[in-house]
């Protein structure tokens, strides 16, 4: 059975493999290697995750909850309140590769919508070449909403928002 909690200091470690793992499946053929690896090493560093920990423990606007399923982490996700009522951000959602498909990253927007009662909105970018993160919004109720470029050192990507709205 899987299990939704807020993330502790000593979940970094933990976390730091599950996004490297998701990072090379999801962009592995959308972003440079070197891109992936530089990038999961900074924003997934075990002292910025050990500060996210402390920090979201500490504020009503951001949540950083981990998925567990016998004990491991398999999955995480963070939102952030935004500057409108009742607007989030979806920072980050990564479920582990091998357990996709399987109702991690479900269950971590539904402890959302639960335990964030007031939320009505919550936006989300996803890089348009990545199919199945699009499918998992859409499959979930958000709807595309609008578009950019975002521009690198060496290349750039096209990025999707995708927005839900609470309808009662």
């Amino acid at each position: 059975m899987m299990n939704i909690r807020p993330i502790l200091k000593e979940d970094a470690k933990h976390i730091q493999l599950v996004a490297k793992q998701s990072w090379n499946a999801a962009y592995g053929d959308i972003y440079p290697q070197s891109f992936i690896e530089e990038f999961v090493r900074n924003a997934y560093s075990i002292h910025n995750l050990e500060q996210s920990a402390d920090r979201d423990a500490q504020r009503d606007e951001r949540h950083f909850y981990v998925c567990e399923l016998e004990g491991a982490i398999i999955a995480f996700a963070q939102v952030m309140k935004q500057e409108a009522a009742g607007e989030y951000e979806l920072l980050r959602i990564y479920v582990h590769p091998d357990r996709q498909n399987a109702g991690a990253g479900r269950l971590l927007l539904s402890n959302y919508l639960t335990t964030l009662p007031h939320m009505n909105k919550l936006v989300a970018w996803v890089e348009d070449k990545n199919e199945q993160g699009r499918r998992f919004y859409e499959r979930n109720g958000f709807v595309q909403t609008s578009h950019m470029v975002e521009k690198h050192e060496h290349f750039e990507t096209q990025l999707t928002e995708y927005t839900w709205q609470r309808t009662c």
